[in-house]
């Protein structure tokens, strides 16, 4: 609905950190809700809440930096109603959902913690 406002607006500034400023208040709003859809469960252990912070700290991110690839991927499409736009929010959403998916991460740690004790009782 705001394509040609948005298009306009980017096309006045030239250099990447000039758009870049252009989005700080959609970061920061943006930041706040993934990081809120993130937020970690209580956990024991600082070594798993310093993992967990840090898988917390890199979902956000590569979640901004999806949503800077798909509004410059929606800045080019001409494809009629947006299609390959739609294509790619769909392609990307379902790559994002796969990558925050803990329960691998879960599965090393849960891992690690049995052979520690085992090998801490073998001795």
């Amino acid at each position: 609905l705001n394509r040609s406002y948005l298009l306009h607006n980017l096309s006045q500034h030239k250099t990447l950190r000039e758009k870049m400023a252009l989005f700080q208040k959609l970061r920061s709003t943006f930041i706040h809700h993934v990081e809120r859809l993130t937020e970690p469960e209580k956990q024991a252990g600082r070594v798993r809440q310093e993992l967990e912070n840090l898988r917390k700290k890199g979902v956000v991110e590569g979640l901004w930096t999806q949503l800077l690839f798909l509004l410059d991927f929606w800045q080019k499409d001409e494809s009629p109603g947006f299609e390959k736009t739609d294509m790619a929010i769909e392609k990307s959403v379902r790559v994002a959902m796969n990558l925050v998916d803990t329960a691998p991460v879960d599965s090393i740690l849960d891992l690690g913690k049995f052979l520690w004790k085992e090998r801490m009782t073998a001795k």
